[in-house]
């Protein structure tokens, strides 16, 4: 699926969503939160996507976070 939304709104809706714990995997174009409280955010979201594996295609940029500390605060990014 492609989404035409900011990855923040689109990993929200997924982490809701009741299909989530039936995926695997997961590969997102960009996992850019620029907004203020991007680090908050994907801390929140994290747990709800330890269970699968998450790949990004293109650039890794949380504010508040560099690369290294999102990939610890989200375990399922490869």
């Amino acid at each position: 699926m492609e989404f035409d939304a900011p990855t923040s709104d689109v990993l929200a809706a997924l982490a809701e969503s009741p299909l989530l714990p039936r995926l695997e995997t997961l590969t997102v174009r960009d996992l850019v939160i620029p907004e203020e409280g991007g680090a908050e955010l994907l801390a929140a979201l994290a747990p709800r996507f330890g269970h699968l594996t998450l790949r990004v295609t293109g650039a890794v940029a949380v504010e508040g976070l560099d690369e290294e500390e999102v990939r610890r605060v989200l375990p399922a990014l490869v």
